[in-house]
Formats: C-alpha cells, sequence, structure tokens
C-alpha cells in the first residue's frame, strides 16, 4: 500500500514538474515573438542571412524583408531597393576585416514613375528578395563578413516619404 502511494506520488510530482516546465516556456516570448511584438503597427525592413558559413565558390546571398505591420495598405516605389529583381543602388555596407568594399554595381538612371512602378503592399503583408551581394560588392575573399542594410526612404505615390524601422540590419557571414 505504501509502495502504491509512493508510486502515485511520484507520478503527480512529474506531472506537476512537466506543467509548470511547460507553462515556464510559453511565458517566455521568443526573441522573433519579442520583435514582432515591438514592430506591431509599423513598416519595418530587415535582411537575414541564407548561409552563415559559405565555401569560396558559393554566392553570397542575404534575404531582405520589407514588412507591412500596420492596418493599412502601402503603395512604395522599389527603385534601388532589394526589392528590385538587380541591384541598383549602394544599399549595403560589405567588409572583411575591418575594410570596406566599395560598391561596383550598377547605378541606373530612370524617367519620372508612373503608377505601374509602384508595388502595393497590403495591411500585415511581407515581401521578401534575395539579394545577391557580388552584383555589387567584391566579397571574394576569405574572411569574416559584416553586412548592414543602410537606412533608406521608400517613394510613396504622392511623393510621400516612408523611412521604414530597421528591424535586423546588420549580419555576419564567413567565407573559407
Amino acid at each position: 500500500m505504501i509502495q502504491l502511494l509512493k508510486s502515485r506520488l511520484a507520478r503527480s510530482m512529474a506531472l506537476l514538474g512537466c506543467s509548470v516546465f511547460l507553462l515556464a516556456c510559453e511565458a517566455v516570448p521568443t526573441e522573433g515573438a519579442a520583435l514582432e511584438k515591438e514592430l506591431a503597427g509599423k513598416v519595418s525592413v530587415g535582411i537575414r542571412p541564407i548561409e552563415s558559413q559559405l565555401l569560396a565558390e558559393e554566392p553570397m546571398e542575404v534575404l531582405f524583408y520589407l514588412n507591412n505591420g500596420t492596418d493599412e495598405s502601402i503603395e512604395i516605389l522599389p527603385w534601388g531597393t532589394p526589392l528590385e529583381s538587380i541591384m541598383t543602388a549602394d544599399r549595403f555596407t560589405v567588409s572583411v576585416a575591418g575594410k570596406v568594399m566599395p560598391y561596383s554595381g550598377r547605378i541606373v538612371k530612370r524617367p519620372a514613375p508612373t503608377a505601374d512602378d509602384y508595388v502595393t503592399l497590403a495591411a500585415g503583408e511581407k515581401k521578401e528578395a534575395v539579394v545577391s551581394l557580388s552584383d555589387g560588392y567584391d566579397v571574394s575573399a576569405s574572411g569574416e563578413y559584416v553586412i548592414v542594410l543602410r537606412e533608406f526612404i521608400f517613394q510613396g505615390k504622392q511623393s510621400d516619404m516612408l523611412t521604414p524601422v530597421m528591424a535586423e540590419n546588420t549580419v555576419a557571414v564567413t567565407r573559407q
């Protein structure tokens, strides 16, 4: 009888311990959740590495994202931003071993934008684009690279200017 009570008590304590653990895990927000909560109601941009460890022949790419955390749609001109399919402006600071790599990519001159040139992001929508840094910077050397997305302003349709909040603007990538 005493053995049976000890067994039930042990199971009850184990269940209680698991319940406390699960509640504690649920109560602690993850870093991503905390960032999302902080950016709620804002338009934000950021970058993430596609790979943080690269071999010499692999492309160095980052994932650029634009998140409309507001409850209204926005229209922006993507020219000169990573949302374009090609790099057309110096939007990053790329350095290796403390040496900043100069921008050597395209610089595009365009006529005045038309209504078709704008991109619409619905409320809560997120757009992403993979950016190949070799399109604008010499990233061929081995070493620890630090890539920083510089702050910039999006132009809206009615000449409104939108400065997005920088969510994650620095990444590190190692090329071997």
